[in-house]
């Protein structure tokens, strides 16, 4: 059976979701180049799965696109839409898959920072080792900081599972964010596996977010895998040199 894909087809760049492997994906720089690269990044996956004991045998590279969507064309706030796929009840054998995969990210990023120096976590590579720094970063981040990012983004997403208003900040440590994660997962009634949330961050207007379970689930999974693979790229860069993007914008 082919697999389902959702693409975010945004100005600059557009990413595709894959809807049966939670936290997989792709982004490109244009739709066409997308669909090329989809494939390859299900089969590593795929692999990736295989290389922590979990039954791959039923992935393939072949999908369908059921959903498109623009976000610029949605009310969500800052690009916080969910797909058709994410309103859909998640099921309990769907949560004990994902909450499976959250302990092999989290085994695949202790396992290349535990135990780095203060010397190698406070390295801050330079602006022109980047061909492209998110606007809303302050620079380059050092891994320290891509750390305590992970266990932002974490707090960030495990709270868009509840209405209202938000209190601000949250405890950017590993641990107790994961804490705190498997303990909201593992209180969600049938009903709120079912429902759509809408939180209002102190910055923005009153619903104006949309969260699920799915999505809150493949956004965690994404994001801690990117990322480790991009800690794995700065320390690559000890052994092979930081490159220069100097003439990115040329």
């Amino acid at each position: 059976m082919a697999l389902t894909v959702g693409l975010t087809l945004a100005e600059r760049s557009c990413t595709a979701t894959v809807f049966e492997l939670p936290g997989c994906g792709a982004e490109a720089k244009d739709r066409q180049s997308l669909l090329l690269l989809l494939p390859v990044c299900i089969a590593e996956y795929a692999t990736w799965l295989d290389s922590h004991g979990e039954p791959t045998s039923d992935v393939a590279p072949d999908f369908d696109v059921v959903e498109e969507v623009d976000p610029a064309d949605t009310d969500a706030a800052d690009g916080e839409f969910c797909f058709q796929h994410d309103l859909g009840p998640a099921t309990q054998d769907e949560m004990d898959t994902a909450i499976r995969i959250l302990g092999y990210t989290r085994w695949d990023l202790e396992r290349i920072t535990i135990g780095l120096p203060d010397a190698v976590l406070d390295w801050r590579p330079p602006e022109s080792a980047m061909a492209k720094i998110d606007a809303w970063k302050p620079g380059v981040l050092t891994i320290g900081e891509i750390i305590e990012d992970i266990a932002g983004a974490e707090g960030y997403y495990r709270t868009g599972l509840q209405d209202g208003v938000l209190p601000a900040g949250e405890p950017l440590d590993l641990a107790s964010q994961r804490e705190r994660t498997l303990e909201r997962l593992s209180s969600l009634s049938d009903d709120e596996r079912s429902r759509t949330f809408r939180p209002q961050r102190t910055w923005q207007r009153e619903g104006s977010e949309m969260w699920t379970v799915r999505k809150v689930l493949r956004r965690m999974i994404g994001h801690e895998r990117f990322h480790t693979a991009e800690i794995q790229q700065r320390l690559s860069w000890l052994f092979l040199g930081v490159p220069d993007f100097t003439g990115r914008g040329a």
